[in-house]
């Protein structure tokens, strides 16, 4: 059948309107802005480009190629647990070299054991909460062999590069890179955090304001709260812990909060445990043996604090009860 000739409307569509411009419309109809050629010379035009705007601005050390390179650095260091930093740069990227490596068998090794778990309980039949607790950790363990074997310099350097100076989006490098969105956003803030403490970043580091001593020397880039504990500290927390203190009373005794010691532990001992002998409830006839027990509890925390320099006052607020009743035990037990 034959139809009229007429326009394809998608060949013509998304086109932008020029100032000047008159459409017919059929029926001796036409369609225009109005705005002569004589008019559009004596106007000003001017024309926008459409830009990528972001929540916040591009920090300067990503557009620097040698404070790029620290940051990445210290972000990739942070992440392996290495704690020098002090090297030239071509042996710190040997080290983490090194260390990738070092962490792939075992990676691997863990892959296949939940690989072989969720074939088990999906066989048998398990629950579908832990079949999707394992999945998501074997989505992990994927994730973190890909980029070991890719190299975690290459990959962070590729995040930023692409991100900060080509304007991409946390989707379009995920899909580059074969990982989740989500894990490019962790790695800008934390590479930002990183770069706070180095001193280069955009943000600034709360320095604290108390009247402890070894917090006001962390100063902004240079040590962290728990790097900054003098060597006695340090010691009377060891002391504490192989004693069997509770962290609530070395958190006490301290001054400090229990995460706080416990990163502190971390830092200073690492993996190192202390194993304490199990306290067995003791019947109320036995009586004088378990007073006997908190009278040598007492004494021990006594000994270690009064060793560490602590004040009688600080003492008899750890032990709770009052300084002449601490002074009398010390006279009566240690005092020859």
């Amino acid at each position: 059948m034959y139809q009229e000739p007429k326009f394809d409307e998608n060949q013509f569509a998304g086109r932008k309107q020029c100032a000047v411009s008159a459409n017919y419309r059929g029926e001796d109809e036409w369609e225009s802005t109005g705005i002569s050629f004589q008019d559009l010379g004596g106007m000003t035009v001017k024309r926008r480009k459409v830009q990528q705007v972001r929540r916040l601005k591009t920090p300067a050390w990503a557009m620097s190629d040698e404070q790029t390179r620290a940051v990445v650095l210290r972000f990739v260091e942070d992440r392996l647990a290495i704690r020098e930093h002090t090297d030239d740069n071509g042996t710190r990227l040997d080290r983490i070299l090194f260390t990738s490596k070092g962490l792939l068998p075992e990676k691997k090794r863990q892959l296949e054991k939940l690989m072989l778990e969720y074939t088990r309980l999906a066989t048998v039949g398990g629950s579908k909460t832990i079949l999707a607790s394992l999945a998501v950790q074997i989505q992990n363990r994927d994730s973190e062999i890909l980029v070991l074997e890719r190299g975690l310099v290459a990959v962070a350097t590729a995040i930023v590069y692409r991100y900060y100076r080509q304007g991409a989006n946390s989707v379009q490098i995920a899909e580059e890179l074969g990982i989740k969105s989500p894990m490019i956003r962790v790695w800008l803030y934390r590479m930002n955090t990183a770069a706070n403490r180095l001193g280069i970043g955009e943000g600034s580091r709360k320095v604290n304001t108390t009247n402890r001593r070894y917090n006001r020397e962390a100063l902004p880039g240079k040590r962290s709260t728990v790097r900054a504990w003098p060597k006695e500290k340090v010691m009377v927390l060891f002391a504490m812990r192989t004693a069997g203190v509770p962290w609530r009373k070395c958190a006490q005794v301290l001054g400090e909060v229990h995460p706080t010691l416990v990163s502190a532990w971390r830092y200073y001992f690492g993996d190192l445990r202390v194993f304490s002998s199990r306290r067995v409830p003791i019947p109320k006839r036995v009586g004088l043996s378990e007073l006997r027990q908190r009278m040598v509890y007492k004494l021990r925390t006594l000994f270690i604090l009064r060793s560490s320099g602590k004040t009688w006052t600080n003492c008899a607020k750890a032990l709770g009860c009052s300084v002449p009743n601490v002074i009398e035990l010390w006279r009566r037990h240690f005092e020859m």
